[in-house]
């Protein structure tokens, strides 16, 4: 096997080009989740692949652990194999299932008014806290700064809610001013599909544009919400 450059990371590392995001699975209650999200580094051209390991409870980052390809020769596919396969152990520790995505959730079209992202769900199997129905992840973007340009975008925040198609019911569950889940500055969000464990825990990732080493980059970042009752 080709020896690849492990690191154990404290923070994030380079901003990275594009992204792409693979769940490697639940623990069995929930409590912890690992993640991969790969791509290739802005500047070095290096490829990457980083497992992510987040507690649900506090919503917090445990750990991140990363590949990277420096002789440029393997594709990421093989890099989050080769990855998973250093870690087991570790994954192990934490109770991580590999392929416990979760319950099955449906995505039926919903159109998304001009300043609102949205994504709309329907739980095939059961979720605690959440009655039986078509739901909605609603991301609005709004101006912090329109004096301060990058790239055509300027800074931003965002905020997100739960809501029922049922009866509409809406609930904040998260204001990035409030609780902002980046230090960097974040230009534009986009809402990536969430994923729901039958306890009753969503985690839902948001792409974050940031200033890059050249070019705007983008971070995944994780939001866990424990509590989904809407009532």
């Amino acid at each position: 096997m080709k020896r690849l450059l492990v690191l154990t990371m404290a923070a994030m590392a380079v901003t990275a080009l594009g992204r792409s995001l693979e769940i490697v699975g639940f623990s069995d209650d929930g409590r912890h989740l690992a993640y991969t999200v790969s791509g290739v580094y802005e500047g070095s051209g290096f490829p990457y692949c980083r497992l992510v390991l987040l507690s649900s409870p506090d919503d917090s980052i445990i750990a991140r652990h990363e590949a990277v390809d420096p002789e440029h020769q393997l594709d990421t596919g093989v890099l989050r194999d080769q990855l998973l396969e250093e870690l087991r152990e570790v994954l192990d520790s934490y109770g991580i299932q590999e392929g416990n995505t979760g319950v099955f959730i449906e995505y039926p079209p919903i159109d998304s008014p001009a300043e609102a992202m949205i994504i709309s769900f329907r739980p095939v199997d059961g979720v605690d806290g959440l009655s039986p129905g078509l739901y909605s992840l609603d991301l609005f973007q709004e101006v912090l700064d329109s004096s301060s340009v990058y790239y055509g975008m300027y800074p931003s925040t965002c905020s997100l809610y739960l809501t029922r198609a049922a009866d509409c019911g809406s609930g904040e569950l998260l204001n990035w001013e409030e609780r902002p889940l980046l230090e960097d500055t974040v230009y534009r969000f986009e809402l990536l599909p969430p994923i729901i464990h039958p306890e009753g825990i969503m985690v839902v990732f948001i792409e974050c544009t940031v200033r890059g080493f050249e070019v705007p980059g983008t971070e995944v970042v994780p939001a866990a919400f424990n509590d989904l009752t809407m009532d």
